[in-house]
């Protein structure tokens, strides 16, 4: 028996060995195949950049011949008729020159699928197309005189130009091959293009606008100097990566050399009148070039950028040759592993077997002493570099896995005990608030109790007070007298206190009777019971659409009472008294209703204390009044489960806001 296991071992093994050696074979296919398919996408991608280059090209062809067509044209607007020949000549070279070289550059993208590309080619199209309009406007406004040009078009032309611009660059970008498949030397060589147009354009920008200060003998102010220091800056900004790239080590001669061409004429010889030229035109002093001569000294200085640029355009056609060269030789050395490969493979069976079959067999029998429980073994191999390496922590993480698990029960049950002890907690919880509220519910009965208590002996002190100034005021003096009527008043007004306690404690104490109420004539009733009370006070009610609610009516009149009868008294000083009644949209099955009034209002710091009993905000000599009706406002509100709030500004008046169940059924109570 022990022999048949032995065999079946044996040739287990074996069969994995074989596999393992198939496996290899097929990576090896596979490395080769990769290989090979990374010399031809080598190739591709040299040829790739070619043609994106060839692209490039004419992109910024386009617009170094549109930037002169600009600088041209902006100073033509500025200057006196007629035009020379030789200016209008330089205008339609130029304009023919970048219409071809960007016609040229949209045939060869239109095989481009890019989104991006295609979406900017369309924008470029559409510009062009605006261009060519604003062409024949510049045609027949430049044989002017200068009063007489359209002053819109002068303002047009100069930012129309340079969108065109600008998205013909943003175009060249889009369609330039993907930065991740470059080389970093392809990489640097297009920062390096896009580095100088960058130089060019905002130096082209910086031509035209000193341009036209020339021409028209103006000072350089305000909103012209942001712009200019907005050019040179992006001028010296990129002229400080051109000079980063070509002054690395193994960067093409050319490319050296048309750098020291740009800093001698653009950063030497140029760098003295473009620095004359600013200084007078801040001093607001006459220049020291003509607008013709600052305009053939900047082309000259922006024609050694455009240089630079066409030497990195070549540097780049040299670099895609070389690209293809290699990716030849790369395959050819795919080829040569290949066949090393193959004499490598015999020796890798003869080392499977000593590297393979042993960790086996011990990882086997380690996986069977964790499938019965045993966590504290030691799993070997977990420092090998391969794939039994691999196997074994990742046997490694099963075991720790099921310490985890182990751990993670007796947490489990941890918190079934927790779980267990907060529901206790939860069930004295409830019975201590079942306990509160029958304190409440005591200590409302105790309030209703003594307040009605209150009522014989205060009636006693009003009518002993009433006889006592009826029969025995002339045995009064006039101090006397006001003391009695003083007790009478403050009688009256303790009455008028108990009498709104008890109904302040009837509420909690009454049983609701719900039911769906029209609001709309609720509020009508109670405006019109307070105003036929009003003492002929001018008021001027605004009732606006009111939904219908479901709760008490008798409660609801109470609170509503209050609402209106606070909005009346507290606007008594008003000619007239404005009071509005109104919804808005309220969340969920919640209508929520406002009162707003033109009255006195109140400062918002105290709004937490209108809702409180006995809470005042004014003394009572100014608004008569208990402090009791807007917190029976607010039982009654909160028995319906709605909310109450309120907003206000001193001597502007006050909105109260409240909300109510929205009604369900189609009776309604009126």
């Amino acid at each position: 028996m022990s022999r048949v296991i032995t065999i079946v071992r044996t040739l287990s093994l074996r069969t994995l060995l074989f596999a393992l050696v198939g496996a290899m074979g097929t990576m090896l296919t596979v490395t080769l195949a990769l290989n090979a398919t990374s010399a031809w996408r080598a190739g591709a991608l040299a040829t790739q950049a070619s043609q994106s280059n060839t692209t490039a090209d004419l992109l910024l062809s386009a617009a170094a011949h549109w930037a002169v067509e600009r600088g041209i044209t902006n100073g033509v607007l500025s200057a006196e008729p007629p035009l020379k020949a030789e200016v209008r000549s330089q205008i339609d070279e130029h304009r023919k020159m970048a219409d071809a070289a960007f016609t040229e550059a949209a045939a060869r993208l239109e095989d481009d699928k890019s989104p991006a590309v295609q979406s900017l080619l369309r924008k470029a199209n559409g510009l062009l197309r605006d261009i060519d309009q604003l062409r024949l406007r510049v045609d027949a406004e430049v044989s002017k005189p200068p009063s007489e040009r359209d002053a819109e078009l002068r303002t047009a032309w100069f930012p129309a130009m340079t969108r065109l611009i600008e998205v013909s660059q943003r175009l060249r970008l889009a369609a330039e091959i993907n930065s991740d498949s470059m080389e970093t030397r392809l990489q640097a060589l297009q920062r390096l293009k896009h580095a100088a147009w960058v130089m060019a354009e905002y130096a082209g920008r910086e031509r035209g606008m000193l341009n036209g200060a020339i021409q028209a003998g103006a000072p350089l102010r305000g909103e012209q100097l942001i712009a200019l220091g907005v050019a040179r800056g992006n001028v010296e900004y990129a002229w400080e990566i051109v000079q980063a790239i070509t002054t690395e080590p193994g960067a093409a001669p050319a490319l050296v050399t048309a750098t020291k061409t740009v800093r001698d004429v653009m950063f030497g010889r140029f760098q003295q009148d473009r620095e004359a030229v600013y200084k007078a035109g801040l001093a607001d002093e006459p220049y020291p070039l003509s607008a013709q001569d600052w305009f053939d000294q900047s082309t000259e200085a922006i024609g050694s950028i455009l240089r630079l640029g066409e030497a990195a355009t070549e540097s780049t056609r040299q670099f895609a040759s070389e690209m293809q060269a290699r990716s030849r030789l790369n395959l050819a050395i795919g080829l040569m592993v290949l066949a090393a490969a193959v004499l490598l493979m015999g020796i890798a069976v003869w080392f499977a077997s000593a590297r393979i079959a042993r960790p086996l067999q011990e990882m086997t029998i380690v996986m069977g002493r964790l499938a019965h429980g045993e966590t504290t073994i030691s799993v070997p191999a977990q420092d090998r570099n391969d794939e039994i390496g691999e196997m074994a922590q990742a046997v490694e993480v099963f075991r720790k896995n099921a310490i985890r698990i182990g751990e993670l029960y007796a947490e489990k049950i941890a918190d079934q005990r927790r779980d267990a002890e907060i529901r206790k907690l939860n069930h004295e919880l409830t019975g201590r608030a079942a306990e509160l509220a029958a304190a409440n519910k005591e200590l409302e009965s105790f309030a209703y109790s003594v307040s009605h208590d209150l009522r014989a002996p205060l009636r006693h002190l009003l009518g002993y007070s009433e006889l006592l100034l009826k029969h025995a005021s002339k045995c009064l003096d006039e101090e006397g007298q006001r003391y009695v009527q003083t007790i009478l008043e403050s009688a009256k007004r303790m009455g008028n206190l108990i009498d709104d306690l008890l109904a302040f404690s009837r509420i909690g104490r009454t049983e609701t009777r719900t039911t769906a109420v029209d609001l709309q004539q609720l509020v009508a009733d109670v405006a019109s019971e307070i105003e036929a009370q009003g003492k002929g006070q001018d008021i001027s009610w605004k009732i606006g659409p009111l939904p219908v609610c479901y709760g008490d009516r008798a409660l609801l009149r109470v609170a509503l009472v209050n609402l209106l009868s606070n909005a009346v008294k507290f606007s008594g000083t008003r000619r007239p008294a404005k009071i509005e009644v109104g919804s808005v949209d309220g969340r969920g099955d919640k209508s929520e209703i406002f009162v707003r009034d033109n009255g006195v209002g109140f400062d918002m710091k105290y709004v937490d204390k209108l809702f409180g009993v006995f809470q005042r905000l004014h003394r009572a000599d100014e608004f008569e009044g208990t402090g009791i009706g807007l917190a029976t406002v607010q039982r009654i509100v909160h028995r319906h489960g709605g909310a109450v709030r309120a907003e206000g500004t001193v001597d502007q008046g006050a909105t109260f806001y409240f909300s109510l169940p929205k009604a369900k059924r189609q009776f309604v109570e009126r």
